[in-house]
């Protein structure tokens, strides 16, 4: 929720900050499992892997 509040703050649209925010979150979890296993995944694991994709492959509301 936190991530679609930010996007949303950002001028993203609600829809496309709901669906932006769970992929971001799925690609994150993608990332942790491949290199770690899913076993034992915490939230906190998250942390490193959602700030390189915000940072890396944010995308321009206007584009």
């Amino acid at each position: 929720m936190a991530l679609v509040s930010a996007l949303v703050r950002q001028s993203y649209d609600i829809f496309y900050a709901t669906c932006l925010a769970a992929y971001i979150h799925g690609a994150a979890a993608d990332i942790i499992a491949n290199n770690n296993g899913q076993r034992a995944l915490l939230a906190s694991d998250l942390i490193v892997p959602l700030q390189q994709l915000l940072n890396g492959k944010m995308c321009n509301p206007s584009q």
